[in-house]
Parts: C-alpha cells; structure tokens; sequence
C-alpha cells in the first residue's frame, strides 16, 4: 500500500508541475474518451518482474530536444513517456502498443489528420462521383459537395476527421493486443506500424464506399440509414479485414514473446550495477527537473518569434495590427487578412483548419479553386448565431505560392525562404475572390506596400 502511495504522489507531482504547458493541447474530448475505455484492453504487463528504463531514456531525450526544436509535442511526449517509465519502474515491463496509443492522442496526431484530412475528402468526393457517374448521368460534384439532381450530400470533416480515424485505429490496437494475448506472440514496432498503415488505408476505402452509399440511399445526415452506412462500413471495410490480417501477422511473422520465460537477466552485471546505483531514481529526477523548469519557463520555449521580414508590409486602406507576437493582421469593412509567420520545415503551421476551428466556426463547402492561375484552399466559415464567412489561403514565400503542405516543407529542406500562410476572410464571395486576386499577383515579399 505504502509502494502505491508513493507511485500517486509522484504522478501527482509530475500532473501539477506540467499542468499549466499541457493544458494547451490536452482536452478530455471524444479522443481521450474512446482511449480511456480501451486502453485496459490495449495496454498489459508482459513482464512484471522486469523493470525497463526505456520510457524513461524517450522522455529525457524528448525533453532534452524540446528546448532546442520548440515543438510542443515533444513536451506531450516527454510527459507522457514519463508516466510510462513511472509505471514500469513500480510495476513491471509492458507491452508496446501503449507508444501507438499516445501517438494516437498526441498534438501531433490531430495536426496531421486535421491539415491532411482536408485534401482527402476534396479527393474521395471527385472519385465518389466519377465511380457513380457510370450509373448516374445527372450527377457533379464542386469541393466536397455532390450534386446529383436536386440532392445535394457533403462530405462533412467528420467522414475523414480525426473521431473516426482514431476510432478506426485504436480499435486496430485492440484487435493486435488481444491477438497477442492468445498466440502468445509479440509484434514488433514496425510490424505494428505496417498493420497501423494499412488500417489507415482501409479507412479511407470504407469512406469512400460509405459515401457512395449514401448517395445510392439518398440516407440524408442525421438519419439512422446513414448512420447504419457508416458504422457498415467501418465493420465491413476496416475491423473485418484487419481482424484476418492481424491474425496471418501472428501466425507467420510475430516473435515468440521470450518476457513469459523465467527472467533471470538480473544476475548480468549491467543490472546489478543499474540495481546498486539506482539509475531509474536519478533518471526520474532528471525528467522532473526538466518538466518543472520548461513548464515554468514555458514562454521561452515556444515558437513565436516575430517574423522581421514582413514587418514593412503594407496594405494600402488597411489596419495593420500585431497580434499574439507574430502573426500580422490586415482589417477593413471588407476583408480581414492574416500573415502567419514561417514554420520550420518539420513543424507546425498556423492552419486555419485548426484556428478557425479553435474560435468556435466550422466548415463547409470546401473546395481547391483557381485565381490568377494559382490553387488556393476556399471554404465557408458558420458559427452559431453568426452570418457565414468566405476564407481562403495558401503559403506563398514571395517567389512561389503553393497549397501543398509536402511541397512547401520540400522547398524549405532545400533552402529556399521560408513559407508564410496567408489567410483571407470576408464577408462575401465576391469580395474574396477580389481580394486574394489582388495578394496573389503582387505576391507578398519582405519590402512590399501593396496598392
């Protein structure tokens, strides 16, 4: 009982140091909710009389990287890796499946599906349509909307958001815990990654195929025939098929799991000497230290820097405005223009995918349009109790102008400058497309008024 007081209170401990730099990115959302309720079926101790420091050297070098790469998902994992470590430390080793788990729940994961999940759905709605104007000769589609006579379906964020692809994904991690569980085998990291990609791909079949039927049933949203589709679908498509492959891993490739035999490594003097100087208590202060001093310190390790090179830009009828140090803001009666500073290549941008999203807008009739002969990202902003908006954007580094997230990361690696996202709002249509017309062929550069 004593053993257990002391693992809380140093939980406790590591919860209230690092509180106020985790609240940024870590909600109790449907997230959070659908790992809780599995993560007893993921996660087990495949060893309990072994007591690894392995989660315990991946937080020190999250947190070690942190201060120098300012990413902030390298402080979730180092926190999180943490807790990990604490846990083996008391009692015993576990499995592997809890690494995809955080993943899964990191900052990172929500970045990546959220800003790549845009494209898909623009991608899956054209291939939906091609496939079913073989049938339907009255049928279009414009973004992420298909017409087909006088219906109308979207593909809305959540047939390719992040609900859904967690979902689909943890339960994959069930399915591969409980299989090794009964076979007594292990799958390894990349084993477990390789079944993880394919679960992924499995998922976005599922959707297109979803919506596919959606149309053949006219099933409207908020009906139980499409709610029926989409659960077929992700049954059918995805937890069917990866239940049969997870289990020809298992037979064919996995590893005996050699934890279930007597352990008696400790007799090998590496684990004596880790025994005798207590290495895990001193790594386990290291990574309390750091935590404390980065939560503490924790504006000095975030990515804001002002970005000088556009500080001399001008828009001519405009307020100009600094806003949260480093993002430039643009107002009139017509248009609200930001300038969102450069991310390194590995890093995160300001999406508005996110940002809109974070101020309480959702969005609709998403769709790649093209002005002045460039691709830009357009949407429809609404908000409860709020006329809608019209917002566009793209990343333009005063030479070139690009949509793509790959490319414009590419670009950088290779040394060109840094990339800015440019995001227009208004109040109408028409005055969108006017007005990121107008950015678009002045292209903005470090020393530009623009007329």
């Amino acid at each position: 009982m004593q053993h257990t007081h002391k693992f809380a209170a140093v939980i406790i401990v590591a919860i209230l140091i690092s509180y106020q730099n985790l609240i940024f990115y870590v909600s109790f959302d449907f997230q959070m909710i659908i790992a809780i309720i599995f993560a007893p079926f993921v996660i087990y101790f495949t060893n309990k009389n072994k007591k690894p420091l392995r989660f315990g050297v991946f937080a020190l070098v999250f947190l070690v990287l942190y201060p120098f790469l300012k990413i902030q998902s390298l402080y979730f994992f180092g926190f999180t890796f943490f807790i990990l470590f604490l846990i083996e430390a008391n009692y015993g080793k576990l499995n592997n499946l809890p690494i995809f788990l955080l993943l899964l729940l990191s900052p990172l994961a929500s970045y990546v599906f959220n800003v790549f999940g845009f494209p898909i759905r623009l991608q899956l709605t054209e291939m939906a349509t091609n496939m079913l104007s073989t049938v339907y000769q009255d049928i279009s589609f414009s973004g992420n909307i298909i017409y087909l006579g006088k219906n109308v379906y979207k593909v809305a964020p959540e047939c390719m958001g992040l609900n859904l692809l967690t979902t689909g994904l943890i339960i994959t991690l069930y399915i591969i815990s409980n299989c090794e569980k009964k076979s007594k085998k292990t799958a390894s990291f990349f084993q477990t990654s390789i079944i993880l990609f394919i679960s992924l791909l499995l998922i976005v079949l599922s959707n297109l195929i979803r919506i596919i039927g959606i149309v053949i049933l006219n099933a409207a949203p908020e009906t139980l025939a499409h709610e029926v589709i989409g659960i077929l679908s992700l049954v059918l498509y995805v937890v069917v098929p990866i239940y049969y492959i997870v289990k020809i891993f298992s037979r064919h490739f996995y590893k005996m799991d050699i934890t279930k035999i007597p352990d008696n490594q400790t007799n090998k003097p590496i684990f004596n000497f880790i025994r005798k100087y207590r290495i895990s208590t001193i790594l386990g202060i290291i990574i309390i230290i750091q935590l404390s001093v980065f939560n503490y310190f924790r504006a000095e390790f975030r990515n804001n820097n002002f970005d000088k090179s556009v500080d001399n830009i001008k828009l001519q009828n405009f307020d100009k405005e600094i806003i949260q140090g480093n993002i430039i803001q643009f107002r009139n009666k017509n248009a609200l223009i930001y300038i969102k500073p450069s991310a390194q290549f590995y890093g995160a941008d300001h999406t508005p995918m996110i940002c809109w999203k974070g101020s309480g807008y959702n969005f609709s009739a998403e769709q790649i349009i093209s002005i002045a002969g460039q691709e830009v990202y357009c949407s429809v902003l609404k908000k409860e109790a709020s006329s809608k908006l019209h917002t566009a954007w793209w990343y333009d580094n005063g030479n070139h102008q690009t949509i793509s997230q790959i490319e414009w990361r590419w670009n950088m690696l290779l040394g060109e400058n840094p990339y800015r996202l440019i995001n227009v709002t208004c109040n109408t249509r028409e005055d969108l497309l006017l007005q990121v017309q107008i950015l678009l062929q002045t292209k903005i550069s470090s020393h530009t008024s623009l007329k």
